[in-house]
C-alpha cells in the first residue's frame, strides 16, 4: 500500500467539523500567521465587535451568516488574510467551494507558508472535484510539515467531506 492510501482514513460523522475557527487560529513560530488577537489589536472597537459577531455566527455553525459578515468586514479590511481565511472557511462549510477557492487562493499564493490557507484550500479543491490541485495541496501540506511550518500537534487534517443523506463522510490525511 502506498503512503497516500495508508495515511488516508475515513471517519463517519453526523455533522461536519469546523476546520478553522477564529478561536483556533494560533501563531506559527517559523512564519508568522496573523492571529485573532493580532487583528483585534489593530482594528477599531466597532470593527472588533463586528468581527466578534461574525466569529459567533461561525462558532454556532451559521456558516452562511458568518460568510456574509466576514465578506462585509472584508470591504473594510480588504487585504486581511485572517478575515479572508475565515470567509473562505465559512464558504466551504456552507458548501460553496468556488467562493472558498476565490477567497483562499490569493492568500496561499502570497504566503505559501501559510498552513491554514493551504489546508482549507486543499479541502476546497477536493470538494470542488479538482483532484490535481487537491493532490498538489496534500503534497504542499506535507512539505510545510516537513519544514516545521505546521503546529507540532497538527497530525491530520480534513481533505474532503462527502455528504451521504443525513451523514457526512470526512476524509482526513495524516502528516
Amino acid at each position: 500500500m502506498d503512503r497516500f492510501s495508508r495515511d488516508l482514513f475515513v471517519v463517519l460523522l453526523l455533522g461536519s467539523p469546523v476546520l478553522l475557527s477564529a478561536q483556533a487560529v494560533s501563531a506559527n513560530t517559523a512564519s508568522h500567521i496573523e492571529t485573532r488577537q493580532d487583528l483585534l489589536a489593530r482594528v477599531t472597537p466597532a470593527l472588533a465587535q463586528r468581527f466578534e459577531e461574525a466569529d459567533k455566527a461561525y462558532a454556532a455553525h451559521q456558516y452562511s451568516e458568518a460568510l456574509a459578515q466576514f465578506k462585509t468586514l472584508e470591504k473594510e479590511l480588504p487585504d486581511d488574510p485572517l478575515v479572508r481565511k475565515l470567509a473562505g472557511s465559512a464558504a466551504l462549510q456552507s458548501g460553496d467551494s468556488a467562493t472558498a477557492i476565490e477567497q483562499l487562493r490569493p492568500i496561499a499564493e502570497a504566503s505559501p507558508d501559510d498552513w491554514q490557507a493551504a489546508a482549507v484550500l486543499t479541502q476546497a479543491y477536493a470538494e470542488s472535484g479538482d483532484k490535481v490541485n487537491r493532490d498538489a495541496g496534500i503534497a504542499h501540506m506535507e512539505d510545510l510539515h516537513q519544514r516545521g511550518l505546521t503546529p507540532p500537534n497538527l497530525k491530520q487534517y480534513t481533505v474532503e467531506r462527502v455528504h451521504l443523506g443525513d451523514n457526512t463522510v470526512v476524509i482526513q490525511t495524516s502528516l
